[in-house]
């Protein structure tokens, strides 16, 4: 097997991943009640260290069980073993269930398991364990001693254990190009990373994976984020927080993945190929299991029509049939059949009709999922199409129609006010059975207007000024990104509140042109992005025109020039940090000679201090014996320190072997 690799957790990956909100609004989802398993690849087979820490997670020991081949599943659990104690696996337990840095902070139990162990003893046997959600940061090679010796046989055997005992299996897709056992499984979750390479590439039948990303730059550590969020959703299901009486279909696991993808924000620069329901490498987006939650929120929603039409006929909606969907956001767990009519099996419909109102920003977006399981022993998968309909005409607005994926997902925007139909389909033709149970959800939002107007200006070397005009009455914010490339590596440099009308960047470097995207938002949904770009006045540039009202080398603000009298030109001054304006001896005392022993040799060293490490110029240090013929470089002088405020220069030559030396600091304009 072989280990992804993880980064440590922050505070801000949390934020990114909605749970920071999550806990504004539901602080009780702790995952109370929820045992959580994890199992870890051995990073050394003797011991076979696999373990994570518990001392590390500010959960107590006894929490934890740790499972391997001299411990195998169901024994008794022998407790933590420091000889087998694993960096990896204690990493990816601090995002998954540490106090402090974990999503699920309260578990009632963490089941550890050995790979290797877990795939024989547990997998390979159907062997119940106690959890509903299984983190696996690692990935399969088919040179391991397994009983199956194909990827589709390990997919097979993941797939039927998942349906078998209802457990979400949540597994990292590669930090390469190709998508491995078991994270191409049709039954699980699977995750990527936004920045990182990871697997972007169809599985070899063609499906598309990772389902989602999570934040992280190595999939090994994004991982766990979303496992743990798929605990939370657990324990609110439990609790009701679907709606009364529907714990036991919001448990379903196949529902808790659809809430995780559907809850998913595009990022920036997310788009998916004609065809294709999801993007490759970035799925249906970034995990928000705070989006995820609202939609179990918001309620199950039964379809308002369930109908049996002529197999291969298009499902379109009857226009004036069926009861509104209650709820603009929500989700459901039903069942496809496909019945005969007039004694030939017909396919199977379910419509959801919507009504959008007439909204102050004028427009909204969709995004809605449907998945289902490969059932248990199948080579195959039932072909469930989605689509999405303008119910008066009876127009396809959108569609997701796979016939490989076991997932289909809509993503719509600049839907205006009116009549919609959400249209599920189970096709009789090539079925692998007559019903299939599927999970949708659903998210109608508000769009909201984009501003106008968007300017970005320079205000110095290290300041831009951005303004816009507010054209929106219901934005709750504006999200500001910057790149330094007009095409690709947008990130996110700030959310200002509402109403608000400028920002001025602060954290610009000099000399540098920046570009902007600018878009008003209600909550996660953003109004289509505004552009613009400014670049930053190199240092020298400003440092004249502060001191000498013009940025141009010429008179008094020339390099060369002198303007205190004091002996030290302009370029001087700017390189060590003095005052142009004021005459003094500065920066005469931030030279310093001395004879110093390094690595038992005396070597004369040249110091010289500076108020900061200036932009745009470089700083040489040269060495003479005649005071004509000045030299540089690695021949004549040694690197001892070039840090912000000092830069430290040795002779190549040790004393004992030269005559006379001089040192000068030359200053020159990159």
């Amino acid at each position: 097997m072989l280990v992804l690799f993880p980064q440590w957790t922050s505070a801000g990956e949390l934020d990114e991943m909605g749970y920071s909100e999550l806990m504004a609004r539901q602080p009780a989802l702790d995952g109370s009640g929820e045992t959580v398993a994890m199992v870890e690849a051995m990073l050394s087979t003797d011991p076979p260290t696999y373990q994570p820490n518990p001392a590390s997670t500010g959960l107590t020991t006894e929490l934890f069980k740790y499972y391997d081949d001299d411990n195998p599943y169901p024994g008794v659990n022998d407790g933590y073993n420091s000889a087998k104690y694993s960096w990896h696996a204690n990493a990816v337990v601090q995002a998954y269930c540490d106090t402090s840095t974990g999503v699920v902070k309260n578990p009632a139990s963490v089941e550890v398991f050995e790979a290797n162990s877990f795939i024989n003893s547990v997998v390979g046997n159907g062997t119940a364990i106690n959890s509903s959600v299984v983190n696996q940061s690692f990935i399969f090679t088919l040179s391991e001693q397994l009983p199956q010796t194909t990827s589709d046989a390990i997919n097979s055997v993941y797939d039927n254990y998942t349906l078998n005992h209802d457990i979400l299996f949540v597994s990292g897709v590669d930090n390469n190009s190709a998508t491995p056992a078991s994270a191409e499984s049709y039954n699980g979750l699977h995750v990527g990373v936004l920045t990182a390479t990871s697997s972007n590439q169809l599985t070899v039948d063609g499906r598309l994976k990772p389902e989602i990303i999570s934040p992280g730059d190595r999939t090994s550590y994004a991982t766990p984020y979303a496992s743990g969020s798929a605990a939370l959703l657990m324990q609110a299901a439990k609790l009701n927080h679907g709606g009364e009486g529907t714990s036991a279909d919001a448990q379903q696991t196949v529902v808790v993945k659809t809430l995780l993808v559907n809850g998913a924000v595009k990022p920036d620069g997310w788009s998916r190929l004609a065809g294709e329901s999801l993007a490759r490498k970035w799925g249906a987006g970034m995990l928000d299991v705070n989006r995820s939650h609202l939609q179990l929120q918001g309620g199950q929603q039964a379809a308002s029509v369930a109908e049996l039409i002529t197999a291969g006929s298009a499902p379109v909606p009857a226009p004036e049939v069926g009861v509104r969907v209650a709820s603009l956001v929500g989700w459901n767990y039903a069942t496809l059949s496909n019945d005969r009519v007039l004694g030939i099996r017909g396919d199977s419909v379910h419509h959801y009709y919507f009504t959008l109102p007439d909204v102050a920003s004028a427009n909204y977006q969709l995004t809605s999922s449907i998945s289902w399981n490969r059932l248990a022993n199948d080579t195959g998968i039932n072909n469930l199409d989605f689509y999405l309909y303008e119910r008066s005409s009876g127009n396809v607005v959108a569609s997701s129609t796979s016939s490989v994926d076991n997932l289909e997902h809509i993503y719509q925007r600049d839907l205006p006010a009116g009549d919609y139909v959400l249209t599920v389909t189970k096709l009789a033709n090539d079925r692998e059975s007559v019903s299939q149970d599927y999970a949708l959800a659903y998210a109608f939002e508000e769009q909201p207007v984009a501003p106008s107007d968007f300017l970005a200006e320079m205000l110095s070397d290290r300041e831009i000024s951005l303004s816009w005009m507010d054209v929106s009455s219901n934005e709750t914010g504006y999200r500001i990104l910057r790149s330094t490339s007009s095409s690709s590596g947008f990130t996110e440099l700030t959310t200002v509140a509402a109403d608000v009308v400028s920002y001025i960047d602060s954290s610009a470097s000099p000399d540098t042109t920046y570009y902007y995207k600018l878009a008003s938002v209600i909550g996660r949904a953003a109004s289509d992005d505004l552009q613009a770009n400014a670049t930053t006045m190199k240092e020298l540039d400003y440092w004249r025109l502060v001191n000498f009202g013009d940025s141009q080398p010429a008179g008094n603000s020339a390099d060369e020039a002198d303007y205190d009298g004091d002996g030290w030109s302009n370029l001087l001054e700017f390189a060590l940090g003095s005052d142009p304006l004021a005459s003094s001896d500065f920066p005469a005392g931030n030279f310093s000679l001395a004879m110093e022993e390094i690595d038992s040799s005396e070597y004369l060293t040249l110091s010289i201090s500076r108020a900061a490490l200036r932009t745009g110029i470089s700083y040489q240090v040269e060495v003479s014996d005649n005071l004509e013929d000045w030299n540089s470089g690695e021949a004549y002088t040694v690197g001892l320190e070039d840090s912000e405020t000092l830069l430290k220069v040795r002779l190549a030559e040790t004393l004992g072997t030269v005559d006379k030396r001089f040192l000068r600091l030359k200053v020159a304009v990159d």
